[in-house]
């Protein structure tokens, strides 16, 4: 038995390449020779030879270079007939179903070394992002982007767009405003992100943001040195992923550094995320009487912070702030009775997205009493009480509270109320929910609407205020005003378990979109993206 370093003929592996469409190996403009670091050779028939490749850890083979490459090297052996396998470490256990352990090949064990103990030999997947082979046109780089907003519902949104892409064969990258949430929600998927770039003067406003401008001017805008900051991480973000496409998921400076470069651009998001084609941008505060002219001049100021960046780098500048929103494509992702804003003319409601399939498993276990489920963060004003008054129901109750400390959970615990700090599956929940308390994020308000089960909305911020004043509006729910006392949230609580009249008014809506699956407005949604994709690589 012998081993060593074997390198391949450049002709046969350029031809691979133009054959795979890819990029050969190149340094300083010229073609480099591949070779393989670890070939094994046998007289022996039944101990074929076979090619070993070593990589240091897991991560590395989930770039799209390094892919393209393995699987450069792969196709050249195979041409051989000779296995190609690669050692590697730190694999996840998703992949495990594909591991072949060193202590099932006993013949090999001779081979190994005691550094490679802990490791293991799986035969090349084509691509770890998801594609089973390479497609005829080079796979597509997609990148995902979250700047603004805060919690799951913009991950879980983009989770299932990303994952039926992947399994078409494009190549998915994240940018995401929380990595707490990305860890848990991308991290088993094996999806890749990283920190989007955020504020760090901590400028605020003097009066709270009146609409989409302001919250801008809130969020960075404000400060010439903080805007271009941002803008130059993104643009820098874009280039080195070298995206063909961004989706954009309420991260308007991505959307600007995209305009800036001219690449195409998908908008996803809900009516809040997603203001309207007006000028100036609407009042986000109707409650209030706020001057118009107020509104104008935030709209002028971002306008006019935006313009001077484009000209210094000699891009389109523009004309109105709403032209951004107007791009490539756009997905409304809600419904129509959900828009924040209220119906738009000639708007086309992609319906909402959200995933179903993430979290716990939990069930009911009192079927005479009546079922409520929170789904609420211990940061909301009047949380304390809202949990003494749920704990004083004759009910039993399901709190999903992520970041609640054990002693505020210890002080309501009991046989019928629950308490978990991590999300749950709430499909099965929702079959026999008589409540559901929200702070009013799109997806949870979808959910529940969907099953037919009214709603106490205790919003936290002006985007779920709005919201609530939605479900308000169908007779589907209650809202807690500024009262939030113990009294004034059993008084709520009554009323949403006792009078039939929300119930009603939520399954008239189940009603009306019966049939509905948010798979059909991923479906629309991956359909666009490829729709624009083939668009942008034509001629």
């Amino acid at each position: 038995m012998a081993y060593g370093y074997c390198s391949h003929p450049r002709a046969i592996s350029i031809a691979l390449a133009d054959e795979m469409q890819i990029q050969h190996p190149i340094y300083q403009g010229v073609l480099q020779i591949m070779s393989s670091n670890f070939l094994v050779n046998t007289r022996d028939s039944k101990k074929p030879k076979f090619v070993l490749l070593t990589s240091q850890v897991f991560g590395e083979i989930t770039i799209s270079r390094t892919i393209e490459k393995l699987e450069l090297e792969r196709r050249y052996w195979a041409q051989k007939s000779i296995p190609w396998m690669l050692v590697t470490e730190g694999i996840p256990k998703l992949y495990s179903r594909i591991l072949v352990g060193f202590t099932q090949l006993s013949w090999m064990k001779r081979l190994c070394v005691n550094e490679l103990r802990f490791m293991s030999i799986i035969n090349y997947l084509p691509s770890v992002a998801g594609a089973g082979k390479f497609r005829k046109n080079k796979m597509s780089r997609i990148l995902f982007a979250w700047e603004l907003g805060a919690n799951y519902g913009h991950l879980s949104r983009q989770l299932p767009i990303a994952q039926q892409l992947r399994r078409q064969g494009h190549d998915v990258f994240f940018v995401v405003r929380d990595t707490t949430v990305a860890a848990q929600l991308l991290g088993p998927y094996g999806f890749a992100f990283t920190q989007a770039p955020f504020d760090t003067t901590g400028k605020r406003l003097v009066r709270p943001p009146a609409n989409y401008a302001e919250i801008l001017l809130a969020s960075g805008y404000a400060d010439r040195a903080a805007l271009w900051g941002l803008v130059r991480s993104w643009l820098s973000l874009i280039e080195m992923f070298k995206a063909d496409i961004v989706i954009i998921d309420h991260a308007p400076t991505a959307l600007f550094a995209a305009h800036l470069t001219g690449l195409p651009t998908i908008l996803i998001g809900n009516g809040f995320e997603i203001p309207p084609d007006c000028s100036p941008l609407p009042s986000i505060r109707p409650w209030e009487n706020i001057a118009n002219d107020r509104l104008l001049r935030a709209e002028e100021c971002v306008l006019e912070r935006l313009n001077t960046i484009a000209s210094s780098l000699n891009a389109p500048t523009l004309l109105r702030i709403p032209e951004l929103f107007q791009g490539t494509g756009k997905i409304l992702s809600t419904f129509v009775e959900l828009d924040h804003y209220g119906i738009r003319d000639g708007e086309i409601y992609a319906s909402p997205i959200f995933s179903s399939a993430t979290g716990q498993q939990m069930a009911w276990s009192e079927p005479d009493k009546p079922h409520i489920f929170a789904y609420l963060r211990p940061s909301v004003p009047g949380f304390e009480l809202l949990l003494k008054a749920l704990s004083k129901q004759p009910a039993e109750v399901i709190v999903v509270a992520p970041g609640i400390r054990r002693a505020q959970a210890e002080t309501v615990v009991s046989a019928n109320f629950r308490v978990l700090g991590q999300p749950v599956l709430l499909d099965s929940l929702l079959e026999l929910a008589d409540l559901v308390v929200s702070t009013g994020g799109t997806g949870t308000v979808s959910q529940c609407l969907l099953a037919g089960v009214p709603l106490l909305l205790v919003p936290q911020n002006v985007e779920q205020y709005l919201m609530s004043q939605c479900v308000e509006a169908l007779g589907a729910g209650l809202t807690a005003k500024q009262n939030r006392q113990e009294e004034d949230f059993a008084g709520l609580l009554e009323s949403l378990l006792h009078d039939p009249c929300y119930r009603k008014a939520a399954e008239v809506f189940a009603k009306q979109y019966a049939g509905f699956t948010p798979e059909q407005a991923v479906d629309q949604a991956v359909q666009l993206i490829n729709t624009v994709l083939a668009k942008s690589m034509q001629p």
